[in-house]
């Protein structure tokens, strides 16, 4: 069950790289070593909380500590390489760098759960608690359609918010400032909803129903989208980058892992 580690190691990943890690330490870890280890404690806390709901083996625990540690070793590569000054032109491109350190992760974390399928001496098994297999159960959800679950509902929700931002807040015509913290936070809160409801949609199979969505965004932003083209623009590139990035996540999780 080498699939279901990993969706199990990507999930605590996206927990620990993108939710546990607020703005501040990100900045942080840029300017001082400190931050590194602060984020990579922060980073093993889902690790731990994993055999809270994960029965406990040792090989399991060697996965667990074998991800934390190198997600340590990278984070403090990049900080050794931010401050070299042959590489200084690299980082002056975050969403490049976002990139690389993001594909990083996910090949060490392929690794770990190559690792744990060729050091099991037999189909190597995880086994949730019989508690939360109940719970499960309620709902009618396996424990890896569960672990699945919860992997694609955090993609699309901050990371996928973090990319939008990384990669096309360019064109946004309003260029956000401080004063419009409200109207961010209002816009990321309606985009993690929109993908939450496009993945529900699709997974029911109800393609119809997402037409739903985009005319209640449409209808919401009217008379800008009216009024100003280059509004009208920015907002159709959002709504199909929430789209794309939506179908991505679901097909990636429930049919390639």
């Amino acid at each position: 069950m080498g699939f279901t580690l990993i969706s199990l190691l990507l999930s605590l990943h996206v927990l620990g790289d993108f939710y546990l890690q607020s703005e501040k330490t990100a900045e942080y870890k840029k300017i001082c070593y400190r931050g590194v280890i602060v984020h990579s404690v922060q980073y093993g806390i889902p690790c731990l909380l994993a055999l809270v709901f994960v029965r406990f083996s040792l090989l399991l625990a060697v996965c667990l500590i074998l991800s934390a540690l190198f997600h340590w070793g990278i984070d403090s590569l990049k900080y050794w390489m931010s401050k070299r000054p042959e590489y200084s032109s690299h980082f002056s491109k975050p969403a490049r760098i976002f990139l690389a350190d993001q594909l990083l992760h996910l090949i060490l974390l392929l690794l770990v759960a190559l690792l744990y399928v060729k050091a099991a001496h037999r189909e190597p098994m995880l086994y949730l608690y019989d508690i939360w297999n109940e719970l499960l159960m309620l709902i009618n959800l396996t424990p890896m359609s569960g672990i699945k679950w919860l992997l694609v509902l955090l993609v699309v929700i901050k990371p996928a918010n973090i990319i939008f931002n990384l990669f096309f807040s360019a064109f946004n015509p309003e260029r956000e400032t401080a004063g419009d913290a409200r109207q961010q936070r209002a816009g990321a809160i309606i985009g993690s909803l929109e993908r939450i409801l496009i993945v529900f949609f699709i997974s029911i199979g109800q393609y119809s129903a997402l037409g739903f969505i985009l005319t209640a965004k449409s209808i919401a932003r009217y008379d800008a989208i009216a009024k100003d083209r280059k509004f009208a623009e920015y907002y159709l590139i959002g709504t199909l980058v929430s789209v794309v990035l939506s179908v991505i996540a679901h097909t990636v999780v429930f049919y390639g892992i």
